[in-house]
């Protein structure tokens, strides 16, 4: 198998392959073994200080809140964005610019996509560029679980040693003080991480808690986009097959105005959709007209009527019904 990478020379070595793989184990375990001890040297070290939760997260500071800059600040800069990469490329620079932290980056799932992958950063690090996240990795299964932020200096209140060497290897590997969840309505979007202050000063609670804000902010804004982006898709399919159908078709709202009209009645009525859509259905002439009021106000399809256009001499053969979403009318 090296040879055939192209390496220089192989050599066949008599070792027996059980016992090579008995040293890999121990070596793995002695890995494993040896962060469990850093991890509990930490936590014997800050529990020297005081109690367990006092090592956490920094006391609430006394006196009245400071003003949600960052939200008004955040807020403003996603207005008027319409696509989704443009979307996550400003979240980031709003969420630097406002938070004042030195690093942050947004992992979200493509559309035609399950796992998470790095959307958009500000001076991330190389690696995390091409990484990606599927539905059942350690991180994204802990973040669904206990739908909470991931702090540094909070990993002394997680009682699992085995969660906390996991979550402490993550936020290394990301470069990262905080991992914030961007929980949707029903399901994880993906999740946010923030570096070391741009000051240096070490996060105190008040800053955790905006931060859960502006990820609040951020999965909503994110999942109306991603609201917005499928609609957007389906409308422009459902367009499109209404312009290919070789059957000319025409539909109007329930205040019996023109809202569109394919090409092939655009064909056959010698009409063009800029001059009727958005006005009264008359506009496609008394016959056209009349069907489709009587569809709009009847409960049922009409049946077919033809009849000899005066005006473009077409033989045409008409059917209308209602237009339903459950119980309400929506047009003809």
């Amino acid at each position: 198998e090296a040879e055939t990478l192209g390496v220089f020379a192989t050599v066949d070595l008599p070792l027996a392959r059980s016992s090579f793989q008995a040293v890999i184990n121990r070596a793995a375990a002695q890995l494993s073994l040896q962060l469990e001890i850093e991890s509990l040297r930490e936590q014997v070290s800050q529990n020297r200080g005081g109690p367990a939760v006092s090592a956490a997260l920094p006391a609430r500071t006394a006196g009245p809140a400071s003003p949600p800059a960052a939200i008004s600040s955040f807020s403003r800069s996603l207005r008027h964005i319409n696509t989704v990469t443009a979307l996550m490329e400003s979240i980031v620079e709003s969420v630097a610019a406002s938070t004042r932290v030195s690093r942050v980056g947004v992992f979200a799932p493509g559309r035609d996509d399950d796992h998470d992958r790095l959307c958009a950063g500000l001076r991330c690090l190389e690696e995390p560029a091409h990484w990606a996240y599927a539905l059942d990795d350690p991180l994204v299964r802990w973040l669904e679980v206990n739908a909470c932020q991931i702090a540094r200096n909070h990993l002394a209140h997680i009682e699992g040693l085995g969660e906390r060497v996991m979550l402490k290897r993550e936020l290394d590997t990301l470069g990262a003080e905080a991992i914030l969840p961007l929980l949707g309505r029903n399901r994880l979007l993906g999740f946010l991480f923030v570096g070391n202050r741009a000051t240096g000063v070490p996060f105190a609670y008040e800053d955790y808690e905006q931060l859960l804000e502006v990820a609040e902010h951020i999965a909503t804004t994110l999942e109306n986009a991603f609201l917005y982006e499928e609609v957007a898709i389906q409308r422009t399919l459902a367009e499109t097959l209404l312009h290919t159908l070789p059957t000319g078709t025409v539909s109007i709202g329930i205040d019996a105005t023109v809202k569109s009209i394919n090409q092939a009645a655009e064909t056959y009525l010698e009409l063009s959709g800029e001059d009727v859509v958005g006005r009264p259905v008359s506009v496609l002439g008394s016959n056209l007209g009349d069907i489709l009021l009587r569809a709009l106000r009847a409960h049922e399809t009409t049946p077919s009527t033809e009849w000899t256009d005066p005006r473009t001499k077409n033989i045409l053969v008409v059917e209308a019904s209602r237009l339903m979403n459950n119980t309400d009318c929506l047009g003809a």
